[in-house]
């Protein structure tokens, strides 16, 4: 039996390529390189995946994650931007991400799942105070309690460790075959 879902929540809950987008269109507006978006978010995600992972690893400083996915994106076009730039596009998120939203129908889904005494939880990799800036604005403590959001920072694993499994289960005290991830990798 089902006891417990958990959510991502980039790209689950809500659509990051809808932020991600606005966020290139804006800076495209100031910044013109003819770069069609659909080429090169998927360069940017890169880069950003693997610079957080330099992140967590304490390699490098939040800040400097942020700012170079943009510069190594750019320059993977042979587009060269510096630190005011990159800059303005880290501040372009910001700002939009103030402007969140569920996804079409998730939020009728996720009542439902919490009248039918299902338990619900985050599960998310990130910083810890973007990741809670992220929940506040999509409204979601109505669906999800506080001590059942797990941000990777906080529990020191990324999202695809075992040992983030193992304190899931041991504080929602489920078995692990009680429990179901969505948008999990």
């Amino acid at each position: 039996m089902i006891k417990a879902i958990g959510f991502d929540l980039d790209d689950t809950l809500y659509d990051r390529s809808a932020i991600y987008q606005q966020v290139y269109e804006a800076f495209q507006s100031d910044n013109p390189y003819n770069i069609p978006f659909d080429s090169f978010n998927p360069v940017y995600q890169h880069y950003s995946k693997n610079l957080y992972q330099s992140f967590i690893a304490d390699n490098c400083s939040k800040l400097h994650y942020q700012l170079q996915r943009t510069i190594d994106a750019f320059s993977t076009f042979e587009h060269e931007i510096h630190l005011d730039p990159a800059h303005s596009f880290l501040d372009l998120y910001k700002d939009c991400k103030k402007y969140l939203t569920l996804r079409p129908n998730f939020h009728e889904c996720l009542l439902h799942l919490k009248e039918s005494s299902v338990e619900l939880f985050i599960l998310t990799k990130g910083a810890n105070a973007g990741q809670r800036s992220k929940i506040e604005v999509l409204g979601s403590r109505q669906y999800f309690d506080e001590d059942q959001n797990f941000i990777s920072e906080n529990l020191a694993y990324s999202k695809a460790d075992v040992e983030i499994i193992n304190k899931i289960t041991n504080s929602l005290a489920c078995a692990k075959d009680e429990i179901i991830y969505s948008g999990v990798d």
